[in-house]
């Protein structure tokens, strides 16, 4: 509707001439006004945005001196009603004019209101109008009522307002679209399971909820705008802005030099099915040893048959600073042993083994951290445990404070039929295919390829895992690889607290990798 502004009329008395264009009541008697009727009611509107109801009042000069209408005014503010017609503001004995008024709600509800006419009258100089009217219709009410100012929010934190959409108004209210546009760090959440799907009818004094969400990425000032469409007739958008600030204390940098540090644990079948295959990886195990130095890099190798999961004998490793002969003869006095309940379930033997790494275990020591792990399967027969080959190998990977530096590889029988006198290792295949690993089949006559190719895949991957020093808020992380920025191929694992590079480019041994990032706060309080 319209609201149409009070009309204020001043007029001079005495004093006026010919020329002033204000009559003079001097010397003709005095006025006097009548006004017919005293009080207006314009009734029931529905409140829309048609034209407003018209109502109109008389004033009467019943005097005999000219009437001056002095003032004339509704007297509320942002009042529905106006006054919004008078022809003259001077009435001569005996005549008399119509004052037009306007009622444009734009608020549902009762309204009143009184319009003030004030003359030259001498025994009344002030007579009162009283005007009511109501309007019935929807009308759409947000809270909070004003803007939303989030403030400064340091990075890696959130934060939240709910906005109430309510219903003020007398007649059902039909809310058809909410939307959220501006920055990205701002989301908005419709809580469908509250408040099922979009459109949605308010009863009168009905409300409903949703939540706008401020996750700074940035250290900039930034904005959004939630606007909500509805049937309300006077207002069909109604918007609320939001505003934000990301703050940080500072920046961490990380600075690594890319090594190859690989640990290798093979888990081998004590059962005499496998021990000709046993005695042929011993013998062709110079292979993996002899990539891993062309890698140029950093090993250690164990092996485990015993039940109860520790490595035999001391050292408890080899590394690429043992003489080849002496490696050869570790390997062999840490894979000799006796068939056992778990010589057909390795990914047991191996969950086993792992829980053993830790302090006071019995292969403390084994493992280094941020070095990637090969895990090298050696069977003639496939593995017998009830668990699923995802189920293992979420076991295995539950050993280690980072999952993501576990390769899964395997000498096993050809899946899914076998080979020779090896039976089909369907489930070692499927985890470590699973796992993205190395699998040779344990009939080959020959190895070297698989071992070779064991050795690049851990230490591709070794060169991919870069522990961070701190918790990062990730979209703050920037990462340098041979002094270039790169802003893809790489990947942020929270879980582990490491930043892996895509095998594509992952960087080679000796280059630099710098990563700087704003760190987690202790605290969102």
């Amino acid at each position: 509707m319209t609201i149409t502004t009070a009309l204020v009329l001043l007029a001079c008395t005495g004093g006026g001439d010919a020329n002033d264009g204000v009559p003079s009541d001097s010397g003709a008697g005095d006025p006097q006004a009548l006004v017919e009727p005293l009080s207006i009611d314009f009734g029931t509107l529905p409140l829309d945005s048609s034209a407003d109801a018209e109502g109109s009042f008389t004033i009467r000069n019943v005097g005999r001196g000219v009437l001056l209408i002095q003032e004339l005014a509704v007297l509320g503010e942002s009042s529905p009603f106006a006054v919004v017609s008078l022809p003259s503001s001077s009435i001569a004995s005996g005549e008399a004019i119509p004052v037009g008024l306007g009622y444009g709600p734009l608020t549902p509800g009762v309204h009143s209101d009184t319009v003030l006419l004030r003359t030259n009258d001498p025994d009344q100089p002030e007579i009162s109008i009283a005007l009511t009217g109501q309007a019935e219709g929807p009308q759409l009410t947000l809270a909070p009522a004003s803007d939303v100012a989030f403030g400064d929010i340091p990075l890696g934190c959130d934060a939240s307002a709910a906005v109430t959409m309510t219903n003020t108004g007398t007649g059902p209210l039909e809310i058809g679209a909410v939307q959220l546009t501006g920055d990205a760090a701002f989301a908005l959440d419709l809580m469908p399971t509250e408040n099922g799907t979009l459109p949605w009818t308010l009863a009168p004094s009905g409300s409903v909820s949703v939540q706008v969400a401020y996750t700074p990425t940035t250290e900039d000032s930034v904005t959004a705008e939630l606007r909500v469409n509805s049937d309300d007739p006077v207002h069909e958008a109604v918007e609320r802005a939001f505003s934000g600030t990301g703050t940080t204390s500072g920046l961490v940098e990380d600075t690594f030099r890319t090594a190859a540090d690989v640990d290798f644990l093979f888990l081998v079948d004590a059962g005499s099915g496998t021990s000709g295959y046993l005695t042929q990886l011993r013998g062709d195990l110079a292979y993996l040893t002899d990539q891993l130095r062309r890698e140029n890099a950093a090993y250690r190798v164990a092996a485990v048959v015993a039940e109860d999961g520790c490595v035999l004998g001391d050292p408890l490793f080899f590394d690429e600073t043992t003489p080849s002969n002496t490696q050869l003869s570790i390997f062999a006095a840490q894979t000799t042993g006796s068939s056992h309940s778990l010589s057909d379930e390795l990914f047991s033997l191996g969950e086993l083994a792992l829980s053993e790494t830790g302090t006071g275990g019995c292969n403390e020591g084994l493992l280094r951290d941020p070095a990637a792990l090969g895990v090298v399967l050696l069977s003639a027969r496939d593995d017998q445990s009830s668990d699923t080959t995802s189920d293992a190998l979420a076991a295995l990977e539950a050993q280690l404070d980072r999952p993501s530096q576990l390769l899964l590889h395997g000498l096993v029988g050809d899946a899914p039929n076998g080979c020779e006198s090896a039976t089909g290792a369907v489930r070692y295949t499927q985890a470590i295919e699973r796992n993205g690993g190395e699998v040779g089949s344990i009939c080959a006559g020959d190895y070297g390829g698989t071992l070779r190719n064991i050795a690049d895949a851990t230490t591709l991957r070794a060169r991919t895992i870069f522990p961070l020093s701190q918790a990062p808020v990730p979209s703050s992380i920037v990462v340098q690889l041979r002094g270039v920025e790169r802003d893809t191929g790489w990947t942020y694992i929270a879980e582990e607290q490491v930043l892996r590079f895509e095998d594509n480019i992952a960087p080679v041994v000796g280059d630099s990798v710098i990563v700087s990032y704003a760190p987690l706060p202790d605290t969102c309080e």
